[in-house]
């Protein structure tokens, strides 16, 4: 009795994790959890963003160098980067993937630059 009663759990487990799973696909319902998520994640990209303003505006104060803002895929935050560090790190060779090019395209999307 005991074991038919935990196999009858985990078949209505499965089941309602196959409903669930089936739901999500439909394209009605995919649509609006991505408006969900994205609802609930652009606050805190909005935040970081703000934040990264104010440290790149503090850096050229305390520093007077130009840095940009970026955005980290691997983090998902908005950092900020001194210009002449990414400039450094390319003759250096410390980064392997990192030449002139890569450079100009990482300034060129950079979404804030201190004067």
């Amino acid at each position: 009795m005991q074991l038919s009663n935990n196999i009858l759990g985990v078949v209505l487990v499965l089941a309602i994790a196959g409903t669930v799973v089936g739901l999500l696909r439909l394209p009605f319902i995919r649509n609006q959890v991505r408006k969900l998520a994205y609802r609930m994640t652009s606050p805190l990209r909005t935040q970081s963003l703000r934040k990264a303003i104010a440290d790149a505006d503090a850096d050229k104060q305390k520093t007077k160098r130009k840095n940009i803002v970026v955005f980290n895929s691997d983090t998902q935050q908005f950092e900020t980067v001194q210009k002449k560090q990414l400039k450094q790190a390319v003759k250096s060779k410390a980064v392997k993937s990192l030449d002139w090019d890569r450079v100009k395209h990482i300034e060129k999307k950079a979404l804030y630059a201190t004067q």
